[in-house]
C-alpha cells in the first residue's frame, strides 16, 4: 500500500495535479476542459471530487487568515455541492489522486477514512465507522487501485489492500489482503492470488 504525502507536502501544485488525475479517470483522450464541462452534466460526482480537492487544500492551510476566509466560504457552499454531486466528502478526508465515482447516488466517505490512488466507487457506497452514532472509533484505510461496487459498505478500522475488488452490496467489516475479490454479506473472498481467511 503506497503512502500518501504528509499534509505538509500537499502543496497547491500537488492538489492541481491530483485534480488533473481525477478528471483523467473520466476520459483519457478528450481535452481536460471538454471532460470537465461534459462531466458537469454526465458525472456530477466529479464536481464533488474537485470541490473536495480545493477544500482539502484550504483545510490544510487554514492557519493563514485569507485561506481561513476562503475556507469559510467553501463550507457555506458545501451543502449545495453535496446535494448536486450526491457525494458526502468532507475536506478533512485523506484521498490520493485519481478518485472516480461513477453514477449519481448517495455516496458517503467518513472524514477519518484514508483512501489511496486510482480508487473507483459506484453509487451508494458507504465508507465509514462500524458503530452508529460514534464518529471517532476508526474508519477504513483503502489501498491503491481498488474498485468498490454499488451499494457496498466498508465499515470500521480495517485495511483494504491494493488491487482489491469489492462486489455490489457487499458488507466488509474485516481487513482484505491485496489482490483479492470479495462479495456477499458478510464479505467473503471469491478470488485471491493466495489463500485468504476472513
Amino acid at each position: 500500500m503506497n503512502t500518501l504525502p504528509s499534509p505538509s507536502r500537499k502543496t497547491l501544485a500537488w492538489t492541481i495535479d491530483a485534480m488533473r488525475q481525477d478528471v483523467r479517470r473520466y476520459s483519457r483522450d478528450a481535452p481536460l476542459l471538454v471532460v470537465l464541462l461534459r462531466s458537469i452534466y454526465l458525472h456530477p460526482a466529479l464536481v464533488g471530487i474537485l470541490y473536495y480537492r480545493i477544500g482539502h487544500w484550504l483545510w490544510l492551510n487554514r492557519r493563514n487568515p485569507l485561506v481561513l476566509l476562503a475556507f469559510l466560504c467553501y463550507l457555506a457552499c458545501y451543502p449545495l455541492v453535496r446535494m448536486y454531486s450526491g457525494l458526502e466528502l468532507l475536506p478533512q478526508t485523506t484521498i490520493g489522486p485519481g478518485l472516480q465515482v461513477l453514477h449519481l447516488g448517495p455516496t458517503v466517505i467518513h472524514y477519518q477514512a484514508i483512501i489511496g490512488s486510482n480508487v473507483t466507487l459506484l453509487h451508494g457506497v458507504t465508507i465509514g465507522v462500524s458503530v452508529i452514532g460514534i464518529s471517532n472509533v476508526g474508519a477504513p484505510r483503502i489501498g491503491d487501485n481498488v474498485a468498490i461496487g454499488a451499494g457496498a459498505a466498508i465499515l470500521g478500522a480495517i485495511t483494504i489492500g491494493d488491487n482489491v475488488t469489492i462486489g455490489a452490496n457487499a458488507v466488509v467489516t474485516r481487513s482484505v489482503p491485496a489482490d483479492t475479490t470479495v462479495v456477499g454479506i458478510p464479505a467473503r473472498p471469491v478470488f485471491a492470488r493466495q489463500p485468504v481467511e476472513l
